[in-house]
């Protein structure tokens, strides 16, 4: 078709396209191969968005599991601490049960020295002690008691022993007294000991023992509960 003929005929169309309400000018579409490479590139595009996406939540999954691991390990590591510390607590107070103990036993060895120096000021006149025998409960004592009042003396020494704070209220008895040819009344007395009562270092140098006096000042400035 002739350049002559092309017009005319684009004329022809465009009166037609006037007679229609249509804009006068056609419009230039683009060419076939054009349409479907951008539409190649728009699904190409459109399918890679997806495994893009799957991708990078595969690194993020990765990188998630990777700190929960190493979260893992620390609170592992913070638990077998923790272990070790309340094993360390436990064999600690179990060492200073020990210690209390040991020392308890250390200071509740009544100091014999003491003891004789305790009763002897306590014992009424007119009566002479034969034995006396500290047992871990009680106090075991065999005397004699001379004169007319004698029961008194040995009640009395019965009532100045429960009166000293070691010996238990109402823990002191005269277990017999009876009358000897000699004039004299033999009797054998107990008194139980208050295992609540500790003495002090003061007390224990009143009765003139300064070792044990001594032994338990060292302990109490060691940190042991006496």
């Amino acid at each position: 078709m002739t350049p002559s003929r092309d017009k005319f005929v684009s004329d022809l169309l465009r009166q037609r396209r006037l007679e229609s309400g249509l804009p006068a000018e056609t419009t230039v579409h683009e060419s076939l191969q054009l349409l479907l490479l951008k539409g190649a590139v728009v699904g190409l595009v459109l399918s890679l968005t997806p495994l893009a996406f799957v991708f990078l939540l595969n690194l993020q999954q990765n990188r998630l599991e990777q700190e929960i691991l190493a979260l893992a390990s620390v609170e592992e590591r913070v638990g077998n601490a923790q272990a070790r510390l309340d094993s360390m607590a436990t064999k600690r107070a179990s060492l200073n049960q020990q210690i209390n103990r040991i020392a308890t036993q250390l200071v509740s060895v009544r100091s014999g020295s003491a003891l004789l120096e305790q009763i002897r000021q306590v014992t009424p006149q007119g009566i002479r002690l034969v034995s006396v025998e500290a047992l871990p409960s009680k106090l075991l004592i065999l005397g004699e008691a001379e004169g007319t009042d004698a029961f008194e003396r040995i009640n009395a020494l019965a009532l100045n022993l429960e009166a000293q704070d070691e010996l238990l209220v109402n823990g002191t008895r005269v277990v017999k007294a009876t009358a000897s040819d000699d004039a004299l009344i033999d009797f054998s007395l107990e008194a139980r000991f208050d295992s609540s009562v500790r003495p002090t270092p003061k007390r224990l140098r009143e009765l003139g023992s300064e070792g044990l006096a001594r032994r338990h000042e060292f302990l109490r400035s060691t940190g042991v509960d006496l």
